[in-house]
């Protein structure tokens, strides 16, 4: 598979230094699509990092493949999107009046904001497909779902995304 890396790790810590060069940009460009924020999206892809080391200490003899990194990341970068929607809301509620929390559902989303309304599996599958160049057999593998689930999964997706991003509800775009 390409850009599949999985191997056994020598007791140094080069094997790590090795998966941060090679995988740390690309995690944290994946982190990027769900905080929206540089500084966030590095964070996520550090604390990522960070779980790997922890991993291998607790299973020194297991192998890895980069597609455990950006579960990971994922999983990271969601519980970030609660702690900051939590956050905002406490603020927001405080500042706003009541016509202020209705939501406006007639306004058109940016690409990020769309991307952030699909479910954490979709954004896994069209990140990991788009933006990481995978194949739909890779992304099966690395998401444990049938490369028909894979290809049904992305159609839903792409369809939803034009919707949001001011296509009509049939996922076509206005022309």
């Amino acid at each position: 598979m390409a850009g599949r890396q999985s191997e056994s790790r020598p007791a140094d810590d080069a094997w790590l230094n090795a998966w941060v060069e090679q995988w740390g940009d690309r995690i944290t460009q994946f982190a990027y699509t769900y905080t929206g924020q540089r500084e966030s999206a590095q964070d996520v892809a550090q604390e990522t990092f960070l779980r790997l080391f922890r991993w291998h200490a607790a299973h020194p003899d297991r192998s890895l493949t980069p597609g455990w990194l950006y579960t990971v990341a994922a999983h990271i970068a969601v519980d970030w999107l609660r702690r900051e929607r939590h956050q905002g809301e406490s603020l927001d509620a405080r500042d706003a009046s009541p016509g202020d929390l209705t939501p406006n559902w007639d306004r058109t989303l940016t690409l990020r904001d769309a991307m952030g309304r699909l479910s954490e599996a979709d954004r896994e599958c069209i990140w990991l497909f788009y933006y990481a160049d995978w194949s739909i057999a890779e992304v099966g593998a690395a998401t444990h779902q049938s490369p028909a689930a894979v290809k049904q999964r992305l159609f839903r997706a792409r369809k939803q995304l034009a919707r949001l991003v001011g296509g009509d509800r049939d996922g076509t775009t206005r022309g």
